[in-house]
């Protein structure tokens, strides 16, 4: 499971055949952590350390964190109550997939209505905690499918006993009414539905896709979260698309706009996928500081993988204190 998101999936053809797994060594840590927890005598190690004197500090350390991560994988770990806009267990990271959204843009990787449900069941097996089942507006066929992982999928047969994972359900919208309406129509019938809806905030999208000012986006994205929550969905996702390259002012503005609307998180994409892992890190860290009523959100990451930093950009933002989702996609790999 790979954190990433809406990568170019291609790779180059090669007459070499890959070398066997077999033959690889293990990555130098694997090996640390592979020593740390095996018996001493296969090192020649006595109880007291090498040769029978008193054990080093890197060794005592290694011991110790052996003993540790013995002890965490014994103990087995509670999911907390889901929330919408917040998440009580600040060491707890949500899972968002959107294979089923995004994912099935790459190329050979287009699914059938029942495969997408095959795929729906899965994710709720590995507990994921947001599935973004499709994109109910693009077509009939998708609203379908997204339609039936609701019914199926968000409702566990034994969801009420507490003893199945209730995976929240997700359908993206632009921010107009007939594209939440058709999410709504979808996610509705999930125990846990969400709308998750996105407007661009950079300037050379709103000036040349959206032909509109920053005013008027503000504007749109503001009644359009506020028309998601009204029509009963409990939880709605606002993503300022192109966040990366937007006015930072600007996005604190239109963030706080939509939390005060009744947005319960707020997705930070980078959109075009040319962001280094300290920029990236240093605007969530931003984001946090400076929109006002951000403690009554969750600060949810999109990184895209052009240069290959989507994993980077997504642990860059771990350091800073803050509440936030990852978002992953598992993908086809294409031969061009």
């Amino acid at each position: 499971m790979a954190f990433s998101a809406k990568p170019h999936c291609s790779c180059s053809t090669t007459t070499k055949p890959p070398t066997p797994v077999a033959h690889l060594s293990p990555p130098p840590s694997l090996s640390v952590r592979a020593a740390a927890c095996a018996p001493r005598s296969a090192y020649g190690l006595s109880a007291a350390g090498v040769g029978g004197g008193k054990a080093s500090p890197s060794t005592v350390r290694l011991r110790a964190r052996a003993q540790r991560i013995r002890a965490s994988q014994q103990q087995p770990r509670r999911r907390p109550e889901y929330v919408p806009n917040r998440i009580d267990d600040p060491n707890y990271v949500r899972i968002f997939d959107t294979t089923l959204r995004d994912g099935e843009q790459s190329p050979g990787a287009t699914m059938t209505s029942a495969e997408k449900l095959v795929v729906a069941r899965q994710l709720a097996r590995l507990g994921v905690d947001i599935i973004e089942a499709g994109f109910p507006a693009s077509s009939p066929d998708d609203l379908d499918a997204v339609r039936s992982i609701a019914i199926e999928v968000g409702n566990p047969p034994t969801a009420g006993a507490g003893t199945a994972h209730v995976p929240v359900i997700c359908g993206l919208s632009r921010c107009n009414r007939k594209d939440i309406d058709a999410a709504w129509e979808a996610v509705r019938h999930a125990r846990r539905p969400r709308i998750h809806t996105f407007i661009a905030t950079s300037e050379i999208h709103m000036q040349h896709k959206l032909r509109k000012t920053p005013e008027q986006v503000v504007a749109i994205a503001r009644e359009m979260v506020a028309y998601a929550r009204s029509l009963g969905c409990p939880d709605v996702e606002f993503s300022p698309e192109d966040a990366g390259r937007s006015n930072r002012e600007f996005l604190y503005h239109i963030l706080e706009e939509v939390i005060k609307a009744g947005a319960t998180t707020l997705n930070i994409p980078d959109t075009v996928g040319y962001t280094l892992p300290y920029e990236f890190g240093k605007l969530i860290a931003d984001i946090k500081a400076n929109t006002s009523g951000i403690e009554n959100a969750i600060i949810s990451t999109h990184c895209q993988n052009d240069l290959g930093l989507a994993t980077a950009n997504t642990l860059a933002v771990v350091p800073f204190p803050c509440l936030f989702i990852f978002y992953i996609i598992y993908y086809h790999v294409s031969t061009l």
